[in-house]
């Protein structure tokens, strides 16, 4: 994983965090479970744009992806109370920040200094099974 749960307080105060990661109103420690839920949320997130370009998950961690990830796991937690009032703007305008920098990243406009998969090596991604069969030679039956 590219964030772990205590770093969330570097994008929220601890109040804020104990308050998105619990259902009950008067917790007064933080929910781990969720605020783990959310890092792997938002590192899949992650993995999913940047796939495409680069082996994943990343071995070496830039700062922008780390970056990325706290963005988006906090924008997961603000999502979880959506009966709550609005999100605030700082919350929504970062989220769509790490968006854009995920495309970017996968458009090739922003580099991560990594070492990017050759064109058409995508041998990583699961998808269709490739695979080559041998058949025996075919008789000739034009005959009968």
């Amino acid at each position: 994983m590219y964030i772990q749960a205590d770093e969330l307080l570097e994008v929220m105060s601890q109040r804020n965090l104990i308050e998105l990661t619990n259902d009950e109103s008067r917790a007064t420690e933080i929910n781990l479970a969720v605020a783990e839920k959310a890092c792997i949320h938002a590192c899949e997130i992650v993995d999913g744009y940047l796939r495409s370009r680069y082996l994943t998950p990343l071995n070496t961690v830039p700062t922008i992806v780390r970056n990325i990830a706290l963005q988006l796991a906090r924008f997961w937690l603000y999502s979880r109370r959506p009966e709550g009032s609005k999100f605030p703007d700082n919350v929504k305008d970062t989220h769509a920040q790490a968006l854009k920098d995920l495309e970017r990243i996968q458009n090739g406009k922003l580099h991560l200094d990594l070492p990017e998969l050759a064109n058409g090596d995508d041998d990583h991604v699961l998808g269709e099974a490739k695979f080559q069969t041998r058949s025996k030679p075919k008789m000739d039956l034009t005959g009968y």
